[in-house]
């Protein structure tokens, strides 16, 4: 493993969307619905200017569904973008750090979940850390597409050399 500027970026970048999810999971409901309303209200609109009729509440679990999902596979890409910049390029290496990657984010949604039980009005549901995980994995699968297609090109070490 050699630590390079650009890994210690992304290990920071993970650090605070950790931070953030977790920041997330310790509101009450209420602050929660509060922070989803603007989203609920931006999609309403978009549907109207389709010509399609819906109210916020009937949006707001797609929302806040989508918002898990969306979290997680920004989670998965900074990690999985972490081990791409601080471990030599080998396949069995990659496959290793795709899978520590998804791990690692199973236990970020696990924890989620877990934290969410103890605010007022949320709960633990096993169904949230499966649809995290796979935001988590989708994220990941970003990533390893765009380095694949970076070595394939030979524009990988190109890349690596930026910071």
């Amino acid at each position: 493993m050699k630590i390079t500027c650009r890994a210690v970026i992304f290990l920071l970048l993970t650090i605070l969307v950790t931070a953030f999810i977790w920041h997330n999971s310790l509101q009450d409901a209420v602050d929660s619905r509060e922070a989803s309303k603007f989203f609920d209200l931006l999609l309403v609109q978009l549907v109207k200017l389709s010509g399609g009729v819906l109210s916020w509440q009937d949006v707001d679990h797609f929302v806040r569904k989508l918002a898990h999902f969306t979290e997680f596979a920004l989670l998965g890409m900074m990690l999985r973008s972490f081990f791409a910049a601080a471990m030599t390029w080998g396949r069995q290496l990659l496959s290793r750090c795709t899978l520590l990657a998804l791990c690692l984010c199973a236990m970020v949604a696990g924890m989620d979940e877990y934290l969410q039980q103890f605010s007022p009005g949320r709960s633990c549901q096993l169904s949230d850390v499966a649809l995290d995980s796979s935001g988590a994995l989708m994220g990941i699968l970003a990533v390893e597409l765009l380095v694949y297609l970076l070595w394939r090109f030979g524009a990988w070490e190109n890349f690596r050399k930026v910071c």
